[in-house]
């Protein structure tokens, strides 16, 4: 399994996970990418990231199954984080 997200710099948002230097946990060391991003982020940052990591890495791990969800902390109504996103561009 390969987990990538792309969220909203860890050191401003609790619970201060994700950071790219975490890239799994003991024993499933590289199956987490954080891509994280500064807070107040806007549309073509979140953009700019998802492409730059997330089609690279799809191809090269070639998963049978994908799950996505969009929307968390990058989302620009999220109550807890400073991200700017709007869903229509993570479609």
């Amino acid at each position: 399994m390969l987990t990538i997200s792309v969220h909203q710099q860890p050191v401003t948002l609790f619970p201060f996970t994700g950071l790219p230097a975490q890239p799994g946990g003991p024993g499933a060391e590289g199956s987490a990418v954080n891509v994280a991003l500064s807070a107040r982020s806007s549309d073509a940052a979140w953009l700019r990231a998802f492409h730059a990591v997330v089609p690279p890495l799809l191809a090269r791990f070639w998963p049978q199954i994908r799950v996505s969800q969009h929307s968390a902390d990058t989302h620009r109504r999220d109550p807890l984080a400073h991200c700017k996103s709007a869903p229509a561009r993570q479609r």
